[in-house]
């Protein structure tokens, strides 16, 4: 029994730290410039890279949009493709190995920047396993039937060591890095939620009752 209490307080522990902290955020970079557009003959990528290894199954960005519909309120739904890119050593590979339309919250973060307000987004992931100490490159394509086209563009975020804005203009050879002055896009990966953790704690305190 006190083996299968033990488990149970490591358990809470990790739970807690696992949920404190996102995996990797690149925060907003209010720096005069609004960011690039997402369209689909320009698809925007930016690089990161996680610390450890782990499972990504939140995604949270900013943005706003070129659309007869803004201002939009808190709440308000669209839809978008997630895609998740190997690095090649001088860009993205061609072909995400990860790819999911995903329904996308906004809230509005009541700033604004050239006369545009600026939203957030967070949505739900299948979860996408990644490694450690790996460079990958995050895109976001804003793909919702509601909106006209081009609508979306991604909000600036701070520059990291080694920050590589690509694009990628359909019919081309592949992705080509920005000659545009932009530092990198504003987003958050983050860890499963609670509730999926706490799932997975079970699994431990029963394999610890089966060795009692």
């Amino acid at each position: 029994m006190r083996n299968v209490v033990l488990a149970l307080a490591i358990a809470g522990s990790v739970t807690s730290i696992a949920s404190a902290r996102p995996l990797y955020v690149k925060d907003l970079n209010l720096n005069g410039d609004n960011g690039a557009f997402a369209y689909v003959d320009q698809q925007i990528a930016d690089d990161f890279m996680l610390a450890a290894d782990a499972s990504v199954s939140q995604a949270t960005w900013y943005g706003n949009f070129i659309s007869s519909g803004d201002p939009f309120n808190t709440g308000a739904q669209f839809t978008f493709a997630v895609r998740f890119y190997n690095d090649t050593g001088s860009g993205p590979a061609l072909t995400a190995f990860s790819e999911q339309v995903v329904v996308a919250t906004l809230s509005d973060t009541g700033l604004s920047q050239e006369n545009d307000a600026i939203y957030h987004f967070a949505a739900n992931l299948n979860p996408v396993g990644l490694s450690g100490g790996v460079k990958y490159y995050l895109n976001i394509e804003e793909i919702d039937s509601t909106t006209p086209k081009p609508s979306f563009r991604w909000n600036n975020g701070a520059n990291d060591i080694d920050d590589n804005v690509m694009y990628f203009t359909q019919g081309a050879s592949g992705w080509n890095q920005s000659g545009e002055p932009r530092t990198g896009c504003a987003f958050t990966l983050d860890v499963p939620a609670p509730s999926a953790a706490l799932v997975g704690l079970a699994g431990v305190v029963a394999v610890g009752r089966r060795r009692r």
